[in-house]
């Protein structure tokens, strides 16, 4: 099996996968070192596949386990917080961090998109009302632009696949608006009304 040069290699798919690029990167002796004062091997071991001999998991591992663990205990405000803190940190560095995944086609039905969209927008204007630093603010911003495309793309899907018709019926967010007018609220019909044609 050749082994890739650092050129060739993807971003990882697993927590181990990333692991060992940063082993690579680093030095899995620095990277054993700012884990705790752990040994190279160490650093080895969570870099090797699940399931094969002395393979550990390792810090990116424990906080997604951690992170599945609150969502489960119907924390998920918790499990995002973990994510917003590590992009904010990483944006105060300078890098150009997106606080969300990129979800696959179809993967979200219409009315969870128009939920979704529902909150980010009501959560950004929360962020600027509340005097949040400029860099939350463009991160919710972010956040709006892209829950628009995933309700743009999981409609677009379901009109392909799907009977439209079964939009016309009211959606779980709909219900939930606030009964006070505003700038929000007016965009927010506009969507529903597009949805439902």
């Amino acid at each position: 099996m050749r082994v890739k040069t650092m050129a060739e290699k993807t971003v990882p798919a697993a927590a181990h996968e990333w692991q060992g690029m940063a082993n690579d990167v680093l030095g899995a002796n620095l990277v054993g070192n700012l884990c705790g004062k752990k040994t190279q091997k160490q650093a080895y071991r969570w870099a090797r596949l699940p399931g094969v001999e002395e393979a550990q998991n390792g810090p990116l591992a424990h906080v997604l386990a951690l992170c599945l663990k609150l969502h489960e205990a119907r924390r998920p405000d918790l499990a995002v917080a973990a994510l917003k803190l590590i992009a904010g940190e990483l944006f105060a560095a300078g890098l150009p961090v997106r606080a969300y995944l990129e979800p696959g086609p179809g993967v979200v039905t219409v009315p969870t998109a128009c939920a979704d969209l529902q909150r980010a927008a009501s959560d950004l204007v929360e962020a600027a009302r509340s005097g949040k630093p400029p860099m939350l603010v463009t991160m919710h911003a972010d956040l709006v632009k892209r829950n628009a495309d995933v309700l743009d793309m999981s409609y677009v899907c379901a009109w392909d696949k799907e009977d439209v018709t079964r939009f016309r019926a009211k959606a779980p967010a709909e219900e939930a608006l606030p009964s006070g007018g505003g700038f929000w609220r007016a965009v927010w019909r506009g969507i529903v009304k597009a949805v439902r044609g």
